[in-house]
C-alpha cells in the first residue's frame, strides 16, 4: 500500500520534527515551547466537545460543517476509546487509554492525575487557559490548571443554572448553550488585555445533546431531517447478544422522538461553534489548532438500546464512533477526509507536537500526532461499569476494532462471561455475532484475538495499538 503524504506541509513538518528532537535535550517545558515559538509562533488551541452526540448529526450543523469539514479535516473512523463521559474526557486530556489514566467510570474523576493533562502542559508553557461548560461529573472543586473558567455545577437543567465562575458561584439565567457561547466569546474578546501576544487554550464543553433533551426556544418545533430507521433498529432476533441487550425493548417511535429532540438541541451547539469561529476570524486568530469532538456516540434504538444509560457505554458502532474534526487554517488544507483509525489518545500528542512540548516521561501518551503519516490497523476500546450500575446496563467490556471486524469480551468479576465478533464489512449493522450464532464453521480464531486484546489492555505508550 502506498503511504499517504504528510498532512502538514513538508516545510512545517521538518521544523516541528526539529523542535521535538531538540526538545529532548532541553531542561523544561517552557524551554521547549520557547524553541517552538521561534518556528511556529505558538498556535492557540481550541477544543469544542459535545455530550452524547450521535455520529450522523452533523447534517443539522451547517456552521460546524463549514468551519470544521470544509475548512478542516474530518476523521472518518474516530473513537473516544471509552464511550462514557468522564473516561472519554480524561482520555482526551491525557492522551492515555483508560487503563493508564485511571478514570474508569464517572465515579473515578479524582483518580485523574491533573499533572498529566493538556491544560497543565499548556499552562506551564505560558499559555492562558480557560474552560467553559462541563468539566467532569461529580467534580465540585475549581478545575486545576485553568486561569479562567465557568463550570456548570449540579444536574443538567439547561435553563437558569448555577455556574462556578472563577471560584465564585453565580446564578446564570437563560439557556445553557447560549450562555456558554456568550462566555466563550467573551473570553476571546478579552484576549487583547494579554501581554506579548500570549497564546491561549480555550476548552468549550457543551452539555448538549445529553438528556433531558431540552431544546432552546428558538428551535422548538423547527424542521430537522427525517429520522430513518436501519436494520439494527428493527432487529428482532437478539439471541446472539449479551443479556442486557436481549432485555432492551426500545421502539422505533421512541427512538425517533429522542432523535428529533437531540437534533434540535444541536442547532444551538452549531450557533455556538459559529459564534466562536467567527470571533476568531474577526480577531485574526488564524493560528489556532482546533478540534470538534463528542465524548461518545449514541444509539437511536439500535439493538433496542435507547435511554441515557444504554445508548452509550457499549461496544456497538454508533456508541464507540464519534464525530471528530480538526482545523488549523495557517497550516492545514481544508476539505480533507482522514480514513485512519484515530482516537482521543491522539489529540494531546498532536497539540503538544505542534507546539514543541515534550510530554512528561512520567505520563507518556498512548497516541500519536495526527500531523504525521502512520497507520493503525486496529484500536482498543474499553469500558468499566459504575459501582452502582444495575444489571440492565453493560458489564465491564473491552474490544479490539479494525475496519474489518469488532471483537468484544465482557467480564464480570474479572471472568469472561460473553464474547462477540462481527464482520463489519459484511455486517455493518452488527446483526450477527459469529461467536453467538451457534454455527462454529464461521467462528474466528478466538485464541489470537484474546491474546491481542489482553496485550492491548496492558499496553502503554509505544506498545499501544
Amino acid at each position: 500500500m502506498a503511504r499517504r503524504r504528510p498532512i502538514i506541509p513538508l516545510q512545517s513538518a521538518f521544523w516541528i520534527l526539529l523542535v521535538v528532537l531538540l526538545g529532548a535535550t532541553l531542561p523544561s517545558i517552557p524551554s521547549a515551547s520557547a524553541q517552538a515559538s521561534q518556528v511556529l509562533g505558538d498556535p492557540n488551541v481550541l477544543i469544542v466537545i459535545t455530550d452524547d452526540q450521535p455520529l450522523s448529526t452533523l447534517k443539522v450543523m451547517p456552521k460546524t460543517r463549514r468551519y470544521f469539514v470544509e475548512e478542516g479535516t474530518r476523521f472518518k473512523h474516530a473513537f473516544p476509546t471509552n464511550p462514557r463521559c468522564c473516561p472519554a474526557r480524561a482520555t482526551l486530556m491525557t492522551g492515555r487509554y483508560t487503563h493508564n489514566n485511571g478514570v474508569k467510570s464517572n465515579d473515578d474523576v479524582h483518580a485523574l492525575d491533573m499533572r498529566s493533562t493538556l491544560q497543565r502542559y499548556l499552562q506551564d508553557a505560558g499559555y492562558h487557559t480557560a474552560l467553559y461548560g462541563k468539566f467532569l461529573n461529580r467534580w465540585h472543586e475549581d478545575p486545576p490548571h485553568f486561569d479562567r473558567w465557568g463550570v456548570i455545577t449540579g444536574r443538567y437543567r439547561y435553563y437558569d443554572t448555577v455556574w462556578n465562575i472563577d471560584g465564585e458561584d453565580e446564578f446564570v439565567e437563560g439557556y445553557w448553550t447560549d450562555s456558554l457561547s456568550e462566555k466563550s466569546v467573551g473570553f476571546l474578546r478579552g484576549l487583547e488585555t494579554l501581554q506579548d501576544d500570549q497564546p491561549w487554550l480555550l476548552y468549550v464543553s457543551s452539555p448538549a445533546p445529553h438528556s433531558p433533551y431540552k431544546v432552546a426556544p428558538e428551535y422548538q418545533g423547527t424542521s430537522v431531517p427525517r429520522w430513518r430507521s436501519d436494520p439494527a433498529v428493527l432487529e428482532r432476533n437478539k439471541r446472539d447478544k449479551p443479556s442486557y441487550v436481549r432485555r432492551a425493548t426500545a421502539s422505533p417511535k421512541q427512538a425517533e422522538a429522542v432523535a428529533r429532540r437531540q437534533m434540535r438541541m444541536l442547532r444551538s451547539v452549531d450557533d455556538l461553534v459559529g459564534d466562536v469561529i467567527r470571533t476568531l476570524d474577526e480577531l485574526d486568530e488564524q493560528n489556532t489548532i482546533a478540534f470538534f469532538v463528542s465524548d461518545n456516540g449514541y444509539l437511536w434504538g439500535q439493538h433496542g438500546l435507547l435511554d441515557a444509560s444504554l445508548s452509550k457505554g457499549n461496544p456497538y458502532t454508533r456508541s464507540v464512533k464519534v464525530p471528530m474534526m480538526m482545523r488549523w487554517p495557517e497550516e492545514l488544507p481544508g476539505g480533507r477526509v482522514d480514513r485512519r483509525m484515530v482516537g482521543f489518545i491522539d489529540i494531546l500528542p498532536t497539540i503538544l507536537g505542534a507546539i514543541g512540548i515534550q510530554p512528561d516521561p512520567a505520563y507518556p501518551p498512548d497516541g500519536r500526532s495526527l500531523l504525521f503519516d502512520w497507520t493503525r490497523p486496529r484500536i482498543l476500546n474499553e469500558s468499566w461499569s459504575s459501582s452502582d450500575a444495575p444489571a440492565s446496563e453493560p458489564p465491564d467490556w473491552a474490544s479490539l476494532r479494525s475496519k474489518r471486524y469488532s471483537y468484544v469480551e465482557y467480564r464480570v468479576g474479572g471472568r469472561i462471561v460473553f464474547r462477540e465478533y462481527y464482520d463489519l464489512r459484511r455486517d455493518p449493522f452488527e446483526l450477527r455475532n459469529l461467536l453467538g450464532d451457534r454455527d462454529r464453521s464461521n467462528d474466528p480464531q478466538v485464541g489470537p484475538l484474546h491474546r491481542a486484546l489482553a496485550r492491548a489492555r496492558r499496553c502503554g505508550a509505544e506498545s499501544c495499538p
